[in-house]
């Protein structure tokens, strides 16, 4: 006898028996009633131990995650740290290039989709914090908002590339972190960026000497790859964006335990540390004139200050409201 039936004869022997008529005693129904409950009994049961299980199962995680031992190992998946620290740094681009500058010390976001509004409280609507403005005779032009989106940027490290790259550019080897081969850089930002404009702006970024504009952002912040240490790293930065490396351990110094972000400037630029409505900021003067760069980091905000005359730049920016 074949075991396989014909899919015809199958369907048609399943029909006859949904509509066969079928008469069943009492007996027979409170048999079928009791096994129907039996087995809808013995299913809530296992379905009751399975949710029990997965939120004994959550419960134990989430007391792991709580302790020491559980943060340290949850840690040790990644590092991240709040760049809460902007310096300044000449950089000499004829020793450097883009395939070796890396996020913390070239943070070239690249633009995301932006918006422009001549109203202060629509900016703030868009931005979601407050926006501070200048307010002095030496910039008497009403203020004009541009807001930005602020996309991530990935970095997967390619040492080989990097190597070639130094070759190419007669530069000696940098030393490499253990680790740093493959390892994923992402430099994440915190919400939208702002530029308040005072007069015509033609750039965004750089130091121009035809308008100013101050630039306010939350801190960024750096993911490494697990097993790659954060002050290792910074130095590799510093050192393959062509700072030396005596150097680069005392710009790490500089920022002691504080994270760091290295905001690159053209070569002959000078910096002084100077103090910026209570806090350290940088004041960077451009080789052949005047104009300014004015860094600092104030409460949960990063200020660039970007201006025509640098011996008025503090004045300027004692009057942010």
């Amino acid at each position: 006898m074949n075991a396989i039936m014909e899919p015809d004869k199958f369907v048609a022997e399943k029909l006859a028996m949904l509509s066969a008529d079928v008469t069943l005693g009492p007996a027979q129904v409170d048999a079928a009633w009791s096994r129907m409950q039996a087995r809808r009994s013995a299913s809530a049961r296992q379905s009751v131990r399975r949710r029990w299980a997965g939120v004994a199962a959550g419960v134990a995680l989430l007391a792991i995650l709580g302790s020491s031992v559980g943060r340290g190992w949850a840690q040790s998946l990644w590092t991240w740290f709040v760049l809460r620290q902007a310096l300044p740094v000449s950089l000499n681009m004829e020793a450097a290039s883009l395939p070796l500058l890396m996020p913390n010390v070239f943070p070239l976001i690249p633009y995301g989709q932006s918006r422009r509004t001549s109203s202060l409280a629509e900016a703030e609507q868009m931005t979601g914090f407050h926006i501070l403005t200048v307010e002095t005779a030496r910039l008497a032009y009403a203020p004009a908002f541009r807001i930005e989106e602020q996309p991530e940027v990935t970095r997967t490290i390619d040492i080989a590339a990097i190597r070639a790259e130094l070759g190419r550019l007669g530069r000696d080897p940098v030393e490499e972190p253990p680790g740093i081969d493959g390892a994923k850089v992402v430099l994440r930002p915190q919400g939208k960026l702002v530029v308040t404009s005072y007069g015509k702006c033609p750039h965004a970024k750089g130091l121009s000497t035809n308008c100013a504009f101050l630039v306010q952002s939350r801190p960024k912040v750096l993911e490494l790859s697990p097993g790659v240490g954060w002050k290792p790293f910074v130095k590799f930065s510093l050192e393959l964006a062509g700072v030396q490396p005596r150097l680069a351990e005392h710009l790490m110094a500089i920022g002691g335990t504080s994270p760091t972000i290295f905001l690159p400037n053209e070569k002959g630029a000078t910096l002084e540390p100077v103090r910026v409505r209570g806090v350290p900021g940088v004041l960077v003067r451009r080789p052949e004139g005047k104009a300014f760069v004015l860094d600092w980091q104030e409460a949960e905000f990063h200020f660039e200050l970007h201006g025509r005359e640098a011996d008025h730049a503090l004045e300027i920016a004692s009057t942010l409201r």
